[in-house]
C-alpha cells in the first residue's frame, strides 16, 4: 500500500462559502469576499556566546479579516457597519454622543459580534465552519458612484 496517495481530489473552490454576522442580517447574502487571517509570530532572540540564537515565537498574531459585500439600493449593509462603527468611536463614548451608543447597546446588546464563515464543498455542503468572536469593524470604505 502507497501512503503518498492523495485521499481528496476535491480542491478548495474560493467561490463556496457564506458568512453571517450576528445581529446583521443585512451582510449575510452580500458578501462576496473575504479572507482567512493569517498567522504569525515573531522568533525570540536569545544571546549565545557565538552570536544570536532565533527560537520558536512565544505570541500568535493574526492579520486583519476582511470582507467585501455588495449594497442594495437602500445602502442597508453599508449603514448597518457604519452605525456599528459609530458605536465604536471614542466621541461616542464620552461627549455629547454618549445616547448612541447608549441606544445601540440597549438595541443589540454589545458593540463587539460573533460571526460564522461556512466553508463549503463542491456539492455546497457544509465542510468548514470558522467561528470569529468579539469582531469589529475597523474601517468601512466608501462607496464609489460613476
Amino acid at each position: 500500500m502507497n501512503s503518498n496517495k492523495v485521499l481528496n481530489t476535491s480542491f478548495l473552490s474560493g467561490s463556496h462559502f457564506t458568512f453571517s454576522v450576528k445581529d446583521l442580517p443585512d451582510l449575510q447574502f452580500n458578501i462576496q469576499s473575504c479572507n482567512l487571517p493569517g498567522v504569525s509570530s515573531e522568533p525570540v532572540v536569545a544571546p549565545v556566546s557565538t552570536g544570536y540564537l532565533k527560537s520558536a515565537g512565544d505570541h500568535l498574531f493574526y492579520d486583519d479579516f476582511e470582507i467585501s459585500f455588495i449594497n442594495d439600493e437602500s445602502l442597508n449593509a453599508w449603514s448597518s457597519v457604519y452605525k456599528w462603527k459609530r458605536a465604536l468611536s471614542p466621541d461616542n463614548l464620552l461627549g455629547e454622543n454618549s445616547n448612541q451608543y447608549k441606544q445601540y447597546i440597549e438595541e443589540y446588546g454589545s458593540v463587539y459580534r460573533e460571526a460564522t464563515l461556512f466553508v463549503l464543498t463542491n456539492s455546497l455542503n457544509v465542510n468548514i465552519v470558522v467561528n470569529f468572536f468579539n469582531i469589529f469593524p475597523i474601517s468601512l470604505e466608501g462607496l464609489q458612484f460613476s
